[in-house]
């Protein structure tokens, strides 16, 4: 009988080692994925800790609401009904008995602030003033954590630490540095110890993962990427990091969901699908992860510049997106698709790739006048982790690096095709030019450029939105000088602009679009300070990243279209 049991005991002490020395299953390895919306206007989720509700952002003409849907149900409750306002992140709180937003308001666009409201139901709270990522929590839910940039200190970022308790009024600043540094996607480890953000270009690496230690202060990158990450949230039980990921496999075009683990860095793909995903979420048991599955649909349209004002316009691409383009001085167009550049011949509407250097994304072009050259951004040229601006012969090929920065964007050659001005995101969004032949850049402006500038038919002025954290967070016109040291001239919008700014074929006004009721159009501002008037009359989509007209002045070509988003579900099936 003591044998017996001495058999017994001998197996089942094998089958408890053999139970608990097994390999883990890795997180997300199976999955399943559906959708939870069909609006296709759903453009922020959150999943709650429980993975019984996901609260989302509906954009429909020009506005944003706030909708709370319980998944075993499938019921859909408003929370906040819509309103001319941008909402930037979504969460929950960690005992679910809290949503916490991050938006805009209708009379300052600018600036955002940090809400609080009881899921169910009651007056939402403004906890904080000017904040610019998502917030995330201590493990034990008292503190939460946000970046702020540019404030106090311009190229700066913080990232800032306050009580729950407190309601927003006991911030602390935790670390500061460069604004290259942490960009955005805080995360707090579920040890307490640490957070998570993105980093640019750590180490030379494209991007990274900068880890903050809540105690001592210090940092360091614990991850190197030759992609570019965003969004890592924690595995509840800290093996790792679920990030968004985009790569050479989509031309650094689509983000893909992945799994970073952790200490040990292995990166594994979680989707590997043509999708494009965003605003990632994870519930407590690390079984259930929300995201926004995005649809982009921007193609190139012409306008006779004569019938502008008519509100038609004949499409002349359809299939891939287009990002950019640029008018050639013979009347052709180069677009910009997927990040690779082709002629593109608007009456007939045939495309021919242009020559680029091997394993480069390549975008942003712009067309000198003397057609000579086209000036546009290049990465990884040489195998670098940058992004520069370079040009090209005419017909492609014959490629010359004109910078060495970090992140270099907005390539535009000046109208006497001796300059290529570009703005230098490393730099705080600092204004640039470089000549076309190569050499030392200059700064041109000391007041920071958004995306989108323009230079005046004559050469001599080039305006841009600007903004500043700083005092009254609004969007403000500046007119800086391209040939003398004379400071910028600042001015107000008559309208909101929604998109880039460009100066109108005969330099008197500029031109930019406004969005009403969710549709764009471009609206003209004479510099004289007399009253604007629309030059377009859309009656939908959105306008994209560019518009100009022809050499000639009789055709205007604009990209116009929209994103349909939905909100998925995507379960990790491992049993």
């Amino acid at each position: 009988t003591s044998l017996v049991v001495l058999a017994l005991l001998a197996a089942a002490g094998y089958g408890l080692y053999a139970f608990l020395s097994r390999s883990r299953a890795l997180p997300f390895q199976n999955i399943s994925i559906r959708k939870v919306t069909e609006t296709g206007k759903a453009s922020r989720a959150a999943i709650s800790p429980d993975g019984k509700y996901i609260l989302n952002v509906v954009r429909d003409r020009g506005q944003e609401s706030l909708w709370l849907r319980n998944l075993p149900t499938n019921s859909d409750t408003q929370v906040i009904p819509p309103a001319p306002v941008h909402y930037l992140s979504l969460c929950f709180s960690p005992d679910g008995n809290y949503l916490y937003f991050v938006r805009s308001e209708a009379a300052s666009e600018e600036l955002e602030y940090l809400y609080r409201a009881p899921m169910l139901g009651g007056t939402p709270q403004k906890l904080v003033t000017d904040i610019d990522s998502n917030i995330t929590f201590s493990p034990d839910g008292k503190q939460f954590a946000f970046i702020r940039y540019g404030d106090p200190n311009p190229g700066k970022y913080r990232i800032m630490i306050d009580s729950v308790d407190s309601g927003g009024g006991d911030e602390k600043a935790l670390v500061s540095g460069p604004q290259t540094g942490c960009l955005f996607g805080l995360s707090w480890a579920p040890d307490g110890k640490t957070l998570i953000c993105v980093d640019l270009q750590p180490d030379g690496a494209l991007t990274g993962l900068q880890q903050t230690d809540a105690t001592t202060h210090q940092q360091k990158t614990i991850f190197h990427s030759d992609g570019i990450f965003g969004d890592p949230v924690w595995m509840p039980d800290g093996t790792g990091q679920l990030v968004l990921s985009r790569d050479y496999i989509s031309n650094y075009t689509r983000n893909q969901i992945a799994f970073i683990s952790y200490p040990a860095g292995k990166y594994r793909t979680v989707t590997n699908d043509v999708n494009d995903y965003s605003s990632l979420s994870l519930a407590a048991d690390g079984r259930s992860l929300a995201a926004v599955l995005n649809e982009r649909h921007w193609d190139l349209y012409l306008v006779p510049s004569a019938a502008a004002g008519s509100g038609q316009a004949q499409q002349i691409t359809s299939g891939q997106p287009v990002n950019t383009f640029s008018w050639t001085p013979s009347g052709q167009l180069i677009v910009d698709q997927e990040l690779t550049l082709a002629l593109l011949n608007p009456d007939s509407g045939s495309k021919t790739g242009l020559p680029m250097e091997a394993h480069t994304a390549n975008g942003g072009p712009s067309a000198c006048a003397n057609g000579r050259y086209v000036a546009f951004v290049i990465a990884g040229y040489d195998g670098a982790k940058t992004e520069d601006i370079a040009r090209m012969d005419a017909g492609g090929g014959n490629v010359k690096l004109l910078t060495n920065g970090k992140v270099d964007e907005d390539a535009v050659c000046s109208p006497d095709s001796q300059w290529v001005l570009y703005r230098d995101l490393a730099s705080g969004n600092a204004l640039m030019k470089v000549p076309i032949e190569g050499g030392t850049p200059q700064r041109v402006s000391d007041y920071p450029a958004e995306q989108g500038f323009g230079i005046s038919p004559d050469g001599k002025l080039v305006a841009f939105l600007t903004f500043q954290h700083v005092g009254e967070h609004q969007q403000r016109l500046a007119l800086s000088p391209l040939d003398s040291k004379q400071p910028a001239k600042i001015l107000d919008f008559q309208h909101s602009p929604s998109g880039p700014v460009r100066f109108s074929p005969d330099g008197k006004a500029v031109v930019y679009p406004i969005r009403d009721h969710d549709v764009d159009n471009l609206w003209l501002q004479p510099l004289d300070g007399s009253p604007g008037k629309p030059i377009t009359n859309f009656t939908s989509e959105h306008i994209g990243d560019g518009f100009a007209w022809s050499p000639d002045g009789t055709k205007l070509a604009l990209i116009r279209g929209h994103v349909d988003s939905d909100v998925v579900l995507i379960r990790d099936s491992q049993q």
